[in-house]
């Protein structure tokens, strides 16, 4: 299954539905961010199946998504891909704290290669 775009990526927290930045996914690997973080790792796919695994590193404000607030955290994605929807939905957790669960959506705004301009 071909995920290679640009996703725009919203978690569902205790605030509503939060923007969260961009995301491109290319040839298995996976990099993005916005104005406070910046994101790398890696996705896998299986039927419609999707795991992304991401470094998150944070250099603006501090920001806690699990519990207390740190600078850089490793987290996981799992959810499926409607590829009439154009997008994954699922929960993001960390490994290492299976408690801290969040819903979880990725947009695709652009396939890739972008064209020319």
């Amino acid at each position: 299954m071909d995920l290679k775009g640009i996703w725009v990526t919203e978690i569902h927290g205790p605030y509503d539905i939060q923007s969260i930045g961009v995301l491109v996914l290319e040839d298995g690997l996976v990099c993005g961010g916005n104005n406070n973080h910046y994101i790398r790792g890696h996705y896998e796919t299986e039927n419609s199946n999707v795991k992304l695994t991401l470094d998150l590193v944070f250099y603006g404000p501090d920001r806690s998504l699990f519990g207390e607030p740190e600078r850089e955290i490793v987290v996981e994605i799992v959810g499926k891909n409607s590829k009439a929807k154009g997008t994954i939905t699922g929960e993001v957790y960390r490994g290492d704290n299976l408690e801290w669960r969040m819903q979880f959506q990725l947009t695709r705004r652009a396939d890739l290669p972008l064209p020319p301009l």
